[in-house]
């Protein structure tokens, strides 16, 4: 059995013809670095990944979300002040810092970026945040309020924003949005598929939406080897109605790993009764990531 956490992009605009774009949510990147500032070896910023391609589809609409601030300017600063815990590639991991091990987030992470507003950010680098050890807060990440004002935070945050998940909205009609993502190029599940391909095992229809819910697009993927159907790719699907668990194939009316599913979901398979914790893991973040969508 496989699991990994996606992004799902998928776009129905009357006809089931879609897009889909996903990557790998559910990793922690874990490296020891060293207290000494990284020193620039590209003085030019990455410029950001371009955003999903457009939608056939009539009626479909896909764009990316305007950045609050500037992106370049965001890059410089990052690596002025940011980049001596966070890393390079932003993935933070294990640093010592005055004395203290400390564990900068992965500011990569999707459902991290999703779930914070640019509000919720410039907050955090306003404040700076504390960590718990001993039954004691330390501090953790340092407020940077005497070094950037509230515009020069949101160039950071443009930047994160812009070189990490790459969010556009596909707004196929008034009631429903997804979430998509450009950064991955090959889904993780099922690589040989390339990301919006013909066939993918990435499909959930507009049916499995509720009526009148939003599609979040946050999905965790699992390969789980169900007893009558075999190695099947399944999904939990969130939406603003809650979460549903579908079948992620591409002929996804398989009767026999629908049951099996269910089944897995619902704590009545036994021979798969490992899978609990992780699939309440799953439907945990998704949830969290649609509580966030629909304020």
């Amino acid at each position: 059995m496989r699991a990994h956490g996606v992004v799902l992009g998928r776009c129905f605009g009357g006809a089931a013809r879609s897009l889909a774009v996903s990557f790998v949510a559910w990793f922690v990147a874990w490296f020891v670095a060293s207290c000494a500032k990284e020193v620039a070896t590209d003085p030019k910023p990455p410029p950001p990944a371009p955003a999903a391609a457009p939608v056939a589809d009539a009626g479909v609409i896909v764009k990316r979300p305007k950045l609050p601030g500037d992106f370049e300017a965001g890059w410089r600063l990052f690596r002025e002040h940011c980049l001596e815990c966070h890393g390079e590639g932003r993935r933070g991991g294990l640093v010592r810092k005055d004395g203290e091990l400390l564990a900068p987030a992965d500011l990569r992470d999707p459902l991290l970026l999703v779930s914070k507003s640019d509000k919720d950010l410039v907050g955090i680098m306003t404040n700076g945040l504390s960590v718990k050890k001993g039954g004691k807060s330390k501090k953790g990440m340092p407020s940077f309020k005497k070094d950037l004002d509230e515009r020069q935070m949101l160039d950071v945050v443009s930047f994160l924003r812009g070189d990490s998940i790459h969010l556009v909205e596909c707004v196929p009609d008034a009631t429903h949005f997804v979430h998509l993502n450009a950064a991955d190029p090959e889904p993780p599940i099922l690589g040989a598929y390339k990301a919006g391909a013909p066939g993918s095992p990435a499909v959930v229809t507009a049916a499995d939406v509720p009526a009148g819910a939003e599609a979040l697009g946050h999905v965790m993927f699992f390969e789980l080897d169900l007893p009558q159907a075999g190695p099947t790719p399944v999904a939990l699907v969130a939406t603003s109605a809650g979460v549903s668990s579908r079948v992620a194939l591409p002929e996804p009316d398989n009767a026999n790993a629908a049951r099996d599913l269910d089944s897995v979901i619902q704590g009545k398979a036994s021979p798969l009764a490992a899978l609990g914790p992780l699939v309440s893991e799953a439907k945990r973040r998704i949830e969290a990531a649609a509580k966030i969508g629909t304020k």
